[in-house]
């Protein structure tokens, strides 16, 4: 996992998303610099928690109380179900915490990533990426 992986979001994904965020912008109110704020500062941290770096691990555990690290935000991409369907949020580690979906695991570097079903070569290509989720 690296910050490749915060880049690998399906078009459609992009496009529903979109339009259910922008009822809130105009509901919130937000300017245009307001919305190019919080999506850089959204896209920033998502490149950060899914990159490979190596904070260490009492600042790691420290940080985690309160903003997504990559230790944390890892556990999230493991094959195990109870993993998997944990520490969902961009920013705010928060979030997790508060609905319950926060996880944590001993050594995050033995966690095996990716989908079981979907381990097959022909996933990582671009066919393959976009057919995926109607699989």
């Amino acid at each position: 996992m690296d910050t490749t992986t915060a880049l690998r979001f399906h078009p459609g994904e992009l496009v529903l998303s979109t339009f259910i965020r922008l009822p809130i912008v105009i509901l919130l109110g937000m300017s245009f610099a307001q919305l190019v704020f919080f999506e850089t500062l959204l896209n920033l941290s998502i490149l950060f928690h899914h990159s490979n770096l190596a904070v260490p691990e009492r600042w790691d555990r420290v940080l985690s109380t309160f903003m997504v690290m990559p230790n944390m935000h890892r556990v999230h991409h493991s094959v195990e179900l109870s993993e998997t369907n944990s520490n969902f949020t961009s920013l705010l580690s928060i979030w997790d915490r508060a609905y319950r979906t926060f996880r944590t695991r001993e050594d995050t570097h033995t966690i095996t990533i990716e989908l079981p079903s979907f381990r097959e070569a022909k996933y990582e290509e671009p066919w393959g990426f976009l057919i995926t989720p109607l699989k």
